[in-house]
C-alpha cells in the first residue's frame, strides 16, 4: 500500500514546485487546482451550471475561456467560493479515490492541495507536509500566476487556515526560502523518513 503524502499551504507557497519534485523522482502527485481548472475548462455540466449561478455573473468569462480568470472570480467571493467548491466536491472525491486506488501499489503517492486541512483531506493521507515561504513572496507569485492584485490575495488568504497554524498541524514543514536545489533536498529527507 502507497504511503500517501498530503501537501498543503497557503497561496502560492511552492505546492506546485514540491510536486514537480516528487514527480522527478517518480512519485504519482494529484494537484487539486490542476483538477479543478481541469474541471471548469472541460466539464460541460459544470460549465453550464457556473454560467447560470447568479444570475448569469460569469457567462462572459466563460463564453471568452478565460478559465483562470473565472477561477480567481469564484474564489475571490467568499459565498460563491463555498459554493464553488460545495460544486466541486464529488467530482474531486470521486478523481481522488481514483487515483488513490490507481496508485496503492506505489512506494509512495501524493496529494497537493491549499486545503488539505479545511476540507478534511488529510484523513486521506498518512503524514502531510506544510509548505511555507516569505508571505510577500508568496503575495507577489500569487498575484503573477492570477493575474491578480493584493486585495484578492488578503481576501482569498482569510478563507484559509493560517499557515503558522498549518505548520502545527502537520508532521512536516517545508521552508521554502532558499533554492530549488534546497527544496529537493528538503523533500528528499522526507520522502526518506515516510517511506
Amino acid at each position: 500500500m502507497a504511503v500517501v503524502l498530503g501537501i498543503t499551504g497557503g497561496l502560492s507557497v511552492g505546492k506546485s514546485e514540491v510536486g514537480k519534485i516528487l514527480n522527478g523522482q517518480g512519485f504519482p502527485t494529484m494537484d487539486l487546482m490542476d483538477e479543478i481548472f481541469k474541471i471548469i475548462s472541460q466539464d460541460k455540466e459544470i460549465i453550464k451550471t457556473i454560467s447560470e449561478h447568479k444570475d448569469g455573473k460569469y457567462q462572459k468569462l466563460i463564453k471568452t475561456k478565460s478559465f483562470i480568470q473565472l477561477l480567481q472570480k469564484l474564489l475571490d467571493n467568499i459565498d460563491d467560493s463555498q459554493y464553488f467548491r460545495g460544486l466541486l466536491k464529488d467530482k474531486l472525491g470521486i478523481l481522488l479515490q481514483g487515483f488513490l486506488v490507481e496508485n496503492k501499489d506505489k512506494k509512495l503517492c501524493a496529494i497537493i492541495s491549499r486545503h488539505i486541512f479545511e476540507d478534511k483531506l488529510f484523513v486521506l493521507c498518512d503524514y502531510v507536509a506544510t509548505v511555507s515561504c516569505d508571505p510577500k513572496v508568496a503575495e507577489q507569485r500569487f498575484i503573477a500566476s492570477f493575474e491578480s492584485d493584493h486585495y484578492t490575495y488578503v481576501k482569498v488568504s482569510r478563507e484559509l487556515i493560517p499557515n503558522k497554524t498549518k505548520e502545527t498541524l502537520a508532521g512536516f514543514v517545508i521552508h521554502n526560502t532558499s533554492t530549488f536545489e534546497h527544496l529537493e533536498e528538503l523533500v528528499s529527507n522526507i520522502i526518506r523518513l515516510v517511506t
